[in-house]
């Protein structure tokens, strides 16, 4: 079974009783986990697992609220948080410095994709932030 939100979609998995919850939006706030969570009442109270995919911060204060309430129900390992980016951070920016140089040393966009193992369309959007 799926749901689906602009801003995230619901799969729910019956055989094995997990939901998943997958974020597209990288701010996830407060309200969309809500709206979200509320979709999935039903799911929770019958100890569904649910798991959250999104770009999700390791100091998310909206979903440490959300695991402190399941925590109050003896359920706080009914959750999975799973961060759809690639990379933290700090390696994303060294990645980013490293793309700058290798495209001020002349190389090509495919050669710094396949140098650094990141997709192109990542190289393009780090070089045109990089010249603006």
């Amino acid at each position: 079974m799926s749901l689906s939100a602009s801003d995230y979609d619901v799969r729910i998995d019956e055989e094995d009783k997990v939901v998943t919850v997958i974020f597209h939006n990288p701010n996830m706030t407060f309200k969309l986990i809500k709206s979200a969570l509320m979709q999935l009442k039903s799911y929770i109270e019958s100890d569904y697992q649910i798991k959250i995919i999104g770009y999700i911060s390791r100091e998310s204060s909206n979903l440490a609220a959300f695991k402190f309430a399941l925590s109050l129900f003896g359920h706080e390992n009914r959750i999975i948080i799973e961060n759809k980016s690639r990379y933290h951070k700090f390696e994303r920016r060294k990645l980013m410095e490293k793309a700058r140089e290798l495209r001020d040393k002349g190389l090509t966009v495919k050669q710094i994709s396949n140098e650094l193992n990141i997709p192109i369309k990542t190289v393009y959007r780090w070089i045109n932030k990089y010249s603006k």
